[in-house]
C-alpha cells in the first residue's frame, strides 16, 4: 500500500496535516522510519509553526521537544521541555503515554480530533497527525506532529484564557508497513474489574 492509498483511509479534515504526512512519506527512510537529519524545515514554510516534536523519555515524561510558534500560541506559554503528559487528564496519562510509545516500538502513524478546554471553559477542536522519527543515535523516539485548530469558540486571548486539558474526540493509530500495535484506547475512566466508572 502506497501513502496515497494509507492517506486516503484517514478522516484528514485540514490540508495542512495532509502536507505534513506526505512530506514525511517522499523522506528516506530506514527500517520505515525517517531520521530527523533528513527533514528540513526550510520546505515546510508557513506550516513549520504549527509543528510539535515529542521525545520519548520515561512512560511518565514525553518531552516536548519542541513547539512551533503557532502552537504556544494556542496553549498561551512556552510549552517546549515541558511534560506533553501534564496536559492530559489524569485517568488518560498511561493510556496516552502507551499510545505514543507503541509508534516508535512497532513504527506507525496518528491521527486525532482532540477538544482543547481553556482556563475559561471554552473549547477548541484540534487535529493533529503524527509521525515517528529517528533521533540523532539512530534511536526511534522522536514523535513529529503537526497541530491544526480546525474550529474556536469565539475569541479568544491565550495569555489570558490558556490551554488547561486535552480530550480526545477520536484517535487512529494507521499502519505505514510494520502492521498496527496491539493497543486498548481508554475511552472512559476504568475502575477495578474493567468496568468503567458510570457502570
Amino acid at each position: 500500500m502506497d501513502s496515497a492509498d494509507i492517506l486516503s483511509t484517514l478522516d484528514i479534515r485540514d490540508r495542512r496535516s495532509l502536507a505534513f504526512a506526505n512530506y514525511w512519506f517522499s523522506l528516506p527512510r530506514q527500517g520505515l522510519v525517517p531520521t530527523r537529519q533528513d527533514f528540513d524545515p526550510c520546505t515546510q514554510g508557513p506550516i513549520l509553526s504549527t509543528y510539535v516534536i515529542h521525545e520519548l523519555i520515561s512512560p511518565d515524561f514525553i518531552r516536548v521537544h519542541l513547539a512551533g510558534t503557532g502552537v504556544r500560541e494556542q496553549y498561551g506559554t512556552e510549552i517546549t521541555g515541558t511534560n506533553y503528559l501534564d496536559f492530559v487528564e489524569d485517568w488518560r496519562k498511561e493510556n496516552a503515554s502507551r499510545s505514543l510509545f507503541v509508534m516508535c516500538e512497532q513504527p506507525c502513524g496518528i491521527l486525532a480530533h482532540l477538544r482543547a478546554r481553556t482556563s475559561a471553559g471554552k473549547q477548541i477542536l484540534n487535529e493533529s497527525i503524527g509521525l515517528p522519527m529517528r533521533d540523532n543515535s539512530g534511536a526511534v523516539r522522536l514523535i513529529y506532529y503537526q497541530s491544526n485548530t480546525i474550529h474556536e469558540e469565539g475569541y479568544r486571548d491565550p495569555e489570558e484564557d490558556m490551554l488547561m486539558t486535552l480530550e480526545i474526540e477520536n484517535e487512529v493509530h494507521f499502519d505505514i508497513g510494520a502492521g498496527l500495535p496491539d493497543f486498548r484506547r481508554l475511552t472512559a475512566p476504568e475502575v477495578a474489574g474493567g468496568q468503567d466508572a458510570d457502570s
